[in-house]
């Protein structure tokens, strides 16, 4: 390949959710090829299995080999057809119906039917899978019985014939489309290579996609994957229906993200991730960054139960009196973004619909937040604020309890604890004061955070929140069949938490990438909603 000289965007995003475009290399006589071969740096990425993945690496793997039966727009997260060309959803939300694309087959060119998705889905839940994700079909009809290994497979999911699959669910969950949208559950694996003892299935899994694992794979230094020819596109938001441009794409393996990008910056790779700690010095280099939505909300959560806390003025008067700007630009370097409401842009169109408004200002706003403290009956005058001691979360809380002692005149302390305590301290007997968390929306529906944490018979509510208009917008959205309406709904419930700030939302996860100079891109967005980079749609400049 030729050297070209490109005068390089750099992209220092300061909200979330935007990305970098790729310069035009027209001016330098560059013109985008296709069939090269593409190198990304990975820190190890653990077991590649999709019912198994569980790190940011392995995703990323995923998202080249394994369609999801349901697609998403990567700039608003809206539903599109993947493996499942059309689906519908029952009056009663009790009954999905997924009709599959003809043609498609797996990576060992076994056509894929829908018996694939009824063992596929079945093998999830059973717990010597052991998957992170066995918990998204609890409310599958046989769950429990496949769970607790009486039966192996679903008996809420069935396949009239090869291209129809039905889901029958207990309860209305008009959302049910959105979960198949998650790479990990929605992909379909050939249950001969999961059977087959010669094989290392998290090591080279089988599935339907654009690239296959090739023989390299298997070696601690690189993973190989190669175009799988007989790719019947199924991502209609793609350029070419996602088939990719690269004719190879190689996984350079480094110890962890620091060694991955450092890798970037030595030429060795051409796509890697930007740790936090390198963002400043690659904002200043000659690479085009990529920054979006990982998401991820960090979230200041407030026991509502608790005396004093139970009263919604001085919960807002701790919102108001929160300099979160001084938190995500200065302390943090704008690694994050400002969270303007609790649900980020991964929770789909509905997320566009929630911001809180003067509810949570970046700014303090000093003499609101004392007007609202003067309203609370028995405002308490000793906060504890509690923290895991791990992940380097005390500055930046410590610099919360300041700001509430400097705004509020309340007297400040920090008591942190390691992990497993931290989270059994949450359980029971729960915080005596305002705690940290974080969420990850792992499928582009509200529903992936609104209910967990906030729903008054979630085991994840630790809070203490219970409030029951909140609970029967998620009950109406469940059972809302059209999505447009299920988007406002959602929208409705999340402003009702604006009202009600059992928790305050401090910065939705930013994933920063790095695109090498050689690199054009033929699509509308470098990076989907949950901050993964689209690797199908970039091209080499020769």
């Amino acid at each position: 390949m030729k050297p070209i000289r490109l005068a390089i965007l750099i992209c220092s995003v300061l909200a979330v959710g935007v990305a970098c475009a790729t310069p035009d290399p027209e001016g330098d006589n560059a013109k985008p090829v296709s069939n090269f071969d593409l190198t990304v740096g990975v820190a190890a990425p653990g077991s590649l299995d999709p019912a198994r993945v569980d790190t940011e690496s392995a995703r990323w793997i995923l998202n080249q080999i394994c369609d999801p039966l349901v697609s998403f727009d990567p700039s608003t997260g809206e539903l599109l057809p993947g493996i499942a060309e059309a689906w519908a959803v029952s009056q009663d939300a009790r009954r999905v119906t997924f009709n599959l694309r003809e043609g498609i087959k797996f990576h060992d060119g076994e056509v894929l039917e829908a018996t694939d998705y009824v063992a596929s889905l079945s093998r999830l839940v059973r717990p010597e899978t052991q998957s992170p994700f066995y918990h998204l079909l609890t409310n599958v009809v046989g769950y429990s019985e496949v769970r607790t290994q009486q039966v192996p497979f679903l008996a809420g999911v069935t396949a009239p014939d090869p291209h129809t699959l039905v889901v029958e669910l207990s309860e209305p969950f008009a959302p049910f489309p959105e979960v198949m949208a998650n790479p990990s559950v929605g992909a379909a694996v050939s249950t001969a290579a999961v059977n087959d003892p010669e094989r290392d299935f998290d090591v080279r899994p089988v599935c339907a996609g654009p690239y296959k694992i090739d023989g390299t794979t298997g070696s601690e230094e690189q993973i190989g994957m190669v175009r799988f020819d007989d790719y019947e596109g199924a991502q209609p938001a793609l350029q070419e229906d996602g088939r990719g441009y690269a004719a190879t794409i190689r996984w350079r393996i480094a110890f962890d993200e620091q060694k991955a990008y450092e890798m970037f910056e030595s030429g060795k790779v051409d796509v890697a991730a930007i740790p936090a700690a390198k963002l400043a010095q690659a904002r200043e280099s000659r690479a085009s960054i990529s920054s979006s939505d990982s998401g991820h909300l960090t979230y200041v959560g407030l026991p509502v139960t608790q005396a004093g806390f139970d009263s919604t003025p001085f919960r807002r008067a701790l919102a108001l009196s929160m300099d979160r700007s001084a938190i995500v630009m200065d302390m943090l370097g704008r690694t994050r973004g400002i969270a303007e409401g609790f649900l980020p842009k991964s929770a789909g169109p509905a997320a566009a619909l929630s911001a809180c408004g003067e509810a949570f200002p970046p700014k303090p706003q000093t003499d609101a937040a004392r007007a609202a403290a003067e309203e609370a009956a028995a405002p308490p005058s000793t906060l504890t604020l509690h923290l895991n001691d791990s992940g380097g979360h005390e500055h930046w809380m410590r610099a919360v309890a300041d700001q509430w002692q400097a705004a509020l005149g309340v007297e400040t302390q920090l008591r942190s604890t390691d992990w497993e305590s931290y989270i059994e301290l949450l359980k029971d007997p729960g915080a005596d004061g305002p705690f940290r968390l974080s969420w990850e929306v792992i499928y582009p529906s509200p529903e992936a955070l609104l209910r967990p944490l906030f729903a008054s018979d979630s085991p994840d509510n630790f809070t203490g929140y219970s409030n029951d208009r909140f609970d029967a917008l998620l009950a109406e959205a469940a059972s809302t069949v059209g999505p447009v309406e299920r988007s406002e709904i959602y929208s409705q419930a999340a402003k009702v938490l604006c009202e009600d700030v059992p928790a305050i939302p401090v910065w939705f996860g930013t994933d920063h990438v790095a695109f090498g100079p050689k690199l054009a891109f033929a699509g509308k967005t470098r990076t989907n909603v949950f901050g993964d980079p689209i690797l199908r749609e970039l091209k080499y400049l020769q």
